[in-house]
């Protein structure tokens, strides 16, 4: 018996989606202990099963500890942000420069 390409792209195409639906299974996840205290501290999980806790801003490797207490991935921490610069006191204001107007100037307005 020949079985053309068609119909085994067709059987192809009916038989995936039914073989996924069936290998689906519903996602769960576990509590992984306990959590950091925002604003103060991250936790970490020691190789012997300890769990510590280190201040905010922490850096393993890649991850950096935020300010919400988790950690998160990458170079640049976005929370930060950039001090103020102090400001500077204002030098006090110089008065007027008051001139004498020539005195042929002051005859012609009067």
């Amino acid at each position: 018996m020949k079985i053309t390409r068609k119909a085994i792209a067709t059987l192809a195409l009916v038989a995936l989606p039914i073989i996924g639906a069936l290998g689906a299974q519903p996602a769960s996840a576990e509590d992984n202990g306990p959590a950091g205290v925002p604003g103060k501290s991250c936790a970490v999980s020691n190789s012997n099963g300890t769990v510590s806790q280190v201040p905010v801003g922490s850096r393993v490797g890649l991850f950096y500890c935020g300010s919400d207490g988790e950690w998160h991935f990458g170079l640049l921490d976005l929370s930060m942000k950039q001090p103020t610069p102090p400001k500077q006191p204002t030098p006090p204001k110089k008065p007027p420069v008051v001139t004498k107007a020539p005195k042929s100037v002051v005859a012609a307005v009067r």
